[in-house]
């Protein structure tokens, strides 16, 4: 997550994307996984959620 993204307000088209979950199909030798499904693969191998990564962040910003 960038820093820029969370200065954005909560309504922002920024911070609405990082929380998008598309729906229907995917064309043929598409990825089903998404950045965000990935981040929050990884986010689980490292025991951490991705709203305890969001504090981080907002932490920084301080």
């Amino acid at each position: 997550m960038d820093r820029t993204q969370t200065e954005e307000p909560p309504d922002s088209i920024k911070r609405h994307a990082l929380r998008w979950n598309p729906q229907g199909n995917r064309g043929k030798g598409r990825s089903k996984n998404t950045w965000r499904w990935a981040l929050e693969i990884d986010c689980k191998k490292m025991g951490r959620q991705w709203i305890d990564l969001e504090k981080i962040v907002l932490d920084r910003m301080v």
